[in-house]
């Protein structure tokens, strides 16, 4: 058996794991929903990583009325638990997208006149409206969600 070794996180008891045991994601209809800002942190564009950006967690908290009520039940008939939907909203911060976070932050009721270092943490935990998007897997297996817009409620 080949020795791991990494100068990163410890992933030994990942790796002693069977990938057969994984649980697929849990996912939700396409819709809106109540959510709240979660835990913020500060990464990379993902697809130009010379930007840099700041990803909230969404944390889902009620459907609107918009979303069917029976869609809301899982394959199995019982109901997603729409806490364990994973979601993130990412912000570029540069110059000329500087506007985006300027009306994301008035949404949430937020004066933009604060510099960024003081809006960007005082977001979180603020309630808002996330309209949701849903696209099946290339084999169909999996549903993936991902956020299209997020307001202040």
């Amino acid at each position: 058996m080949a020795k791991v070794t990494s100068t990163g996180p410890d992933f030994t008891n990942l790796l002693k794991q069977a990938p057969s045991t994984a649980a697929r994601p849990v996912s939700c209809p396409a819709g809106v929903y109540h959510a709240v800002l979660g835990k913020q942190s500060f990464g990379k564009n993902r697809f130009e990583s010379s930007i840099n950006t700041v990803v909230y967690e969404v944390k889902l908290t009620a459907a609107t009325e918009a979303v069917p009520a029976e869609e809301l039940n899982g394959p199995d008939g019982a109901p997603i638990d729409l806490s364990k939907v994973r979601l993130r909203k990412e912000f570029d911060i540069t110059a000329d997208r500087l506007y985006i976070l300027n009306d994301f932050f008035e949404s949430l009721g937020l004066d933009p006149t604060k510099p960024l270092e003081e809006l960007i943490p005082e977001a979180v935990g603020a309630a808002i409206l996330a309209e949701v998007t849903a696209k099946a897997s290339d084999d169909g297996k999996d549903i993936f969600n991902n956020l299209k817009k997020v307001v202040g409620a």
